[in-house]
């Protein structure tokens, strides 16, 4: 008579062994995530001091280029009035 109990103590262990199974997945994935989000963090913040740096190297490029025009222009108006006399 005592075996019909052991049926559904065994039943019960193999379910808890299952959920147990289940969570220790699940908390395996719950680290990979936070994981990988830390380092898509890491990676944004690297990428965002990145773009910063190439925005004040465009603006420096820019404020170059417009200097050049500007001397360009200077010079190409003596160049006509030389050629103008």
């Amino acid at each position: 008579m005592t075996e019909p109990a052991a049926a559904p103590e065994s039943q019960a262990i193999d379910q808890l062994s299952s959920l147990e199974e289940r969570i220790v997945q699940v908390v395996q994935l719950l680290q990979e995530a936070r994981q990988a989000r830390q380092a898509a963090e890491k990676e944004a913040a690297g990428l965002r001091g990145e773009l910063a740096a190439l925005r004040q190297q465009l603006a420096a490029h820019n404020k170059e280029r417009d200097e050049v025009r500007r001397r360009l222009e200077r010079l190409l108006q003596q160049v006509d009035s030389l050629v103008s006399r």
